[in-house]
């Protein structure tokens, strides 16, 4: 059985009962190239705003330049990675996952103990189940505070992206 209309399949199982949803939305997406300059005095950047993203893959293309947006109302599963560097000096970082309904912050409040210990950087992870209504965005912004002067760099990194944004509907 394969429930479909005229341009699109929906639901397809195999020989095997697995179902797949084709049009189900599905997102991973990550920095296309480090985002220099992005804070440190106290600005809030949007993680992509600089330099953008780039599609791994987008299911349902739901996912436009730095946000989300849900096609449905339901529950989505959501997470985001940020790695922040040249913040030694930081005295704070804030990671909000920015959705319509709420947002979902991450506080470091010492980062100096981080860096005491030769970090490179400092890395950030969001995951939640987000109540989304249809046409509700998502998107995720880094805040430091502390250095005098935007000079903290968001990291795309080089063989793998350490910043990322994926996520999914899941009822």
């Amino acid at each position: 059985m394969t429930t479909v209309n005229a341009a699109n399949t929906y639901i397809v199982p195999t020989t095997n009962r697995e179902v797949t949803a084709p049009s189900q939305p599905c997102f991973l997406t990550w920095l296309t190239a480090d985002e220099s300059n992005a804070t440190g005095d106290g600005t809030v950047a949007t993680v992509g705003a600089i330099s953008g993203f780039t599609d791994v893959y987008d299911q349902n293309n739901d996912f436009s330049g730095t946000s989300f947006t849900a096609p449905v109302t339901g529950r989505y599963f959501l997470n985001a990675h940020v790695l922040l560097v040249s913040a030694a000096a930081a005295t704070s970082l804030i990671t909000t996952l920015v959705t319509s309904n709420r947002n979902y912050t991450t506080l470091s409040c010492n980062v100096n103990i981080i860096n005491n210990l030769g970090c490179s950087g400092v890395s950030f992870q969001t995951n939640v189940i987000a109540d989304m209504d249809a046409a509700d965005t998502a998107y995720y912004t880094i805040v430091a505070t502390g250095i005098g002067a935007d000079t903290a760099q968001i990291r795309r990194g080089t063989t793998q992206p350490n910043t990322f944004f994926s996520g999914k509907l899941i009822v």
